[in-house]
């Protein structure tokens, strides 16, 4: 999976996750999809920039950023898949699969980009 089909994945994913803000009775899912869609962005932005990045310090900064950003999607997930218990809205469930891969796939990226790292630094010893 290349960079911009990540990308077009996550704009799919904040898509679905703006649509979902009336689904629950007595909403509550505003927030949530807010942050959802910010987090996505973010993460976004941080993996471009730790592709991108030259020395360690700017390699460092934008990893401790997209680890920032993925747990605190994943916990944001988590709290709308308690709520979901509830309701057992397949459109949520649905949702939640997508939003926890892709989290995986960006979890994966990263350790892909690390590892990648690791052995041009050991090429050059």
């Amino acid at each position: 999976m290349t960079l911009q089909d990540l990308q077009k994945r996550n704009d799919h994913f904040q898509r679905k996750a703006a649509a979902l803000v009336d689904l629950l009775p007595g909403g509550g899912l505003l927030d949530v999809t807010t942050a959802l869609i910010r987090g996505a962005r973010l993460i976004d932005k941080y993996l471009a920039k730790l592709v991108q990045s030259t020395d360690e310090e700017q390699f460092a900064q934008a990893m401790r950023l997209i680890e920032e950003e993925i747990d605190e999607s994943v916990f944001i997930l988590d709290r709308i898949d308690k709520k979901n218990r509830k309701y057992k809205l397949a459109v949520l469930d649905n949702f939640l699969k997508e939003g926890y891969d892709l989290l995986s796939v960006y979890s994966l990226s990263c350790d892909h980009i690390i590892s990648k790292r690791i052995n041009q630094k050991e090429e050059k010893f």
